[in-house]
């Protein structure tokens, strides 16, 4: 199948370029992206090279951790070379380096540095219209009602910077990295009598940088207190992130709450993270949620176990599926994971795999878990 656009991205910013590519191909723009279009047992490079050959426009998701990434350098003058137009698609305010400048001085600069993403996507599919088919050049879209421009927020920048740093130091909350992740409080309903049901829910990541949120305080403050522990790699990090942030939201179909519990920044290789409890368990049940194909590709899901543990660190119990690709849905699944009478669980370890033969292959990297219910001992 032809393509029409290549899309260039950071691994660290696979959500928002699974999100750009899912609302393009939802607009009838067939887009490259790997690995998604990269061939089992195909060589990598050649593979994008061909790709650049082949597409008519190029789209850059700009960040810090693209702004000096070597392999985005070759790809963007790569492109420069071909001829293609390049659309940066901007998801933090950093400036590019010298290198990058060089490439990418273009009237297409696209900000999407305000929520909700969508609204940004949606206009960089109306920009390539405009490139491919020659429609007429879209109008900048408005900013939603209440909400200030970037531009606005930038004359008040030394207080409202101070207020935003006395706040978020109060809180204990204060995370650098490719976008601001904002921790909300947390919630849990009851279910049956002594169960824990955590409800994803109850946190507002739809308005959240990029629809995530950081999973710790909520996972903190649980009625049994849950830690997050072991991660690897040790830059990723644990969120709970809004449908809309999968595929814009055509890939998950969750039944329970639009949030769900997975690990970014991974980089597309093996990942794990460990979740530990205040308080040892007897049962720990979770929910991976209904997939189905948003793409040409089909549902690409990777490989992923979970492996209770006790105190000492003896294996209780472990559930798991293998690498997953189908043209057709994935129905929700609840998996149960329990302690013997004379031991109780006090951790559980995800472990994720998107490989097939070595290589980067699903589309998702790591599991997604939908709902989370603890039964105490």
């Amino acid at each position: 199948m032809a393509h029409d656009v290549f899309i260039s991205y950071s691994s660290k910013d696979k959500p928002t370029a699974d999100a750009a590519c899912a609302l393009l191909e939802s607009h009838g723009i067939r887009c490259w992206i790997a690995p998604r279009d990269i061939l089992p047992g195909a060589d990598w490079g050649g593979s994008i090279i061909e790709a650049l050959s082949s597409v008519r426009a190029f789209v850059l998701v700009f960040s810090s951790h693209a702004n000096t990434s070597p392999q985005i350098a070759r790809e963007v003058e790569r492109a420069v070379n071909r001829g293609l137009p390049i659309i940066p698609l901007r998801i933090e305010d950093v400036s590019p380096t010298k290198s990058l400048e060089y490439f990418i001085s273009t009237p297409h600069w696209l900000d999407a540095l305000t929520p909700p993403l969508e609204r940004h996507l949606n206009y960089l599919a109306d920009i390539l219209r405009h490139i491919l088919d020659g429609r007429e050049r879209p109008a900048r879209p408005s900013e939603p009602p209440g909400q200030r421009s970037r531009r606005t927020m930038l004359i008040g920048g030394a207080i409202a910077l101070a207020a935003v740093v006395v706040v978020a130091a109060l809180a204990g909350s204060l995370f650098l990295g490719r976008a601001p992740l904002v921790p909300l409080p947390a919630s849990a309903t009851a279910g049956a009598p002594g169960e824990i049901h955590l409800n994803f829910g109850t946190v507002d990541t739809a308005s959240a940088p990029q629809y995530m949120v950081v999973a710790d305080p909520f996972l903190h403050d649980a009625p049994i207190s849950i830690a997050v522990t072991q991660k690897d790699p040790a830059e990723s990090r644990i969120v709970l992130v809004n449908n809309l942030g999968l595929y814009a939201g055509q890939a998950v179909s969750p039944a329970v709450s639009q949030n769900l519990l997975t690990q970014i920044n991974t980089n597309n290789v093996p990942a794990s993270f460990t979740l530990t409890f205040a308080k040892p368990v007897s049962r720990v049940t979770f929910t991976v949620p209904k997939v189905y194909p948003a793409t040409p590709s089909g549902v690409t899901f990777p490989a992923w176990r979970a492996v209770a543990r006790s105190a000492g660190g003896a294996e209780l119990s472990s559930v798991g599926e293998g690498l997953l690709r189908r043209f057709a849905n994935v129905p929700a699944q609840t998996y149960t994971l329990r302690a013997p009478a004379f031991e109780g669980i006090t951790t559980v370890q995800f472990s994720s795999d998107p490989r097939l033969n070595g290589v980067p292959f699903a589309g998702f990297s790591t599991v997604l878990i939908e709902q989370i219910i603890l039964d105490p001992e």
